[in-house]
């Protein structure tokens, strides 16, 4: 079923015709912009959640941490990478190898 373009869509149709190769990033703007417009379930937003605003990650919280006594290695934690590498290489060492 053809759905013929709105006067918008096809002067942004014209302009991306326009643009050369050398103004590639310009033709990918223009793109997004048209599929914005033909899309109707795009919705442009910049809604965060207060959990993310609250619980964000920022380096300065940490300038003075002592991580003298944090995650010791003890003989488990030895024991479970030991199991780690070996069965990585018996797999072959790739990433995604499937397993034998």
């Amino acid at each position: 079923m053809f759905v013929p373009m709105s006067p918008h869509q096809q002067k942004l149709a014209h302009k991306m015709a326009e643009v050369d190769k050398s103004k590639q990033k310009e033709q990918q703007n223009l793109s997004f912009n048209m599929w914005k417009h033909v899309n109707p379930g795009y919705v442009n937003s910049t809604f965060t959640t207060t959990n993310k605003d609250d619980y964000s990650f920022t380096p300065e919280d940490y300038q003075g941490l002592d991580r003298t006594y944090s995650h010791k290695k003890d003989k488990h934690t030895e024991y479970v990478e030991y199991l780690i590498r070996d069965q990585h290489l018996k797999r072959g060492g790739g990433a995604g190898a499937p397993a034998k």
